[in-house]
């Protein structure tokens, strides 16, 4: 069980009332926050992991679809990040129940501002590789934090070795 928290404007897309009474999540990347993103060639949505500021970006096209796709979008990234599959799978199963609420947190916002700021307006390569570029880029408050770095410590995986290349990150065992 987790809490999607949106911002305003997606919000007024999903056309969704949010949820009053929230309940802790049970994810280990705890609750996630989203935005919508009026790209080229498509709206986007990012949304980041409240706990590992992770990124996924999933299209935006049904929005009554968003959960299941950051989901996937989750398991993903988490795979290329070289955390277990069992854990991947317990993640996964746990992502089964989402809620969608306002967002609680300007410093989440704030980080999502930032990451929408260095994708710019226009996307090329895959979805995964911009998540996992944008991945490899410290957030936060000093100390800040990398979120690869911060997925392999919340799951006990090993920290994969990433090359920066916008649109072609990969990870090396």
């Amino acid at each position: 069980m987790f809490t999607l928290r949106c911002t305003g404007k997606l919000l007024k897309r999903m056309a969704k009332a949010p949820a009053d009474a929230l309940i802790p999540p049970t994810t280990r990347l705890g609750d996630w926050y989203a935005t919508i993103l009026f790209a080229r060639p498509e709206h986007l949505v990012l949304a980041v992991s409240a706990r590992t500021f992770l990124p996924v970006l999933v299209t935006a096209r049904d929005l009554t679809k968003v959960v299941p796709r950051i989901r996937v979008a989750a398991g993903e990234i988490l795979h290329a990040l070289l955390v277990p599959e069992q854990a991947i799978e317990a993640e996964l199963l746990e992502m089964d129940t989402a809620r969608v609420a306002k967002t609680a947190s300007r410093s989440i916002v704030g980080t999502m501002n930032e990451m929408v700021y260095l994708l710019g307006g226009e996307h090329g390569g895959s979805l995964l590789d911009l998540s996992l570029d944008l991945a490899q880029t410290p957030y936060g408050a000093l100390p800040a934090v990398f979120p690869y770095e911060a997925v392999a410590e919340v799951f006990g995986s090993p920290v994969p070795r990433l090359r920066f290349s916008r649109g072609a990150a990969s990870p090396h065992h």
